[in-house]
């Protein structure tokens, strides 16, 4: 059986918010979904369940109510380390500096003597 993490953050909540309902099957929460008015099947549940299916907000929406549980609004946004961060700055820092000095060269210093003309194509 699958854990929470290898669910997803959707699918860990469908699963337990069906059984935390009462709903001890996939089947039989369809059948209620079914009588709600939720179009759902038998697969599509257990792949939103199983983290394989995604599930729109709508359908979550309705699946929570039917469940009388609020369903997850999104992943939380991952947690970036500030030395990581600060890594990244200073390697783009480093990328433009070098990308700057590369167009200068190619340009040539200022009051000296303009880069070679390229060949007119014919």
């Amino acid at each position: 059986m699958k854990s929470d993490a290898e669910r997803g953050l959707v699918g860990a909540w469908a699963r337990r918010a069906r059984l935390d309902a009462g709903y001890t099957s996939a089947e039989r929460a369809v059948e209620a979904a079914t009588a709600a008015g939720i179009h759902v099947t038998v697969p599509y549940l257990r792949g939103i369940e199983a983290g394989t299916n995604r599930a729109g907000k709508g359908l979550l929406r309705e699946l929570g109510t039917l469940y009388g549980s609020e369903p997850p609004v999104s992943a939380p946004a991952p947690v970036v380390p500030p030395e990581l961060i600060a890594e990244i700055r200073d390697a783009v820092a480093a990328g433009v500096a070098r990308g700057v000095a590369q167009v200068l060269a190619e340009l040539g210093s200022p009051g000296g003597q303009p880069p070679p003309r390229r060949p007119r194509r014919q």
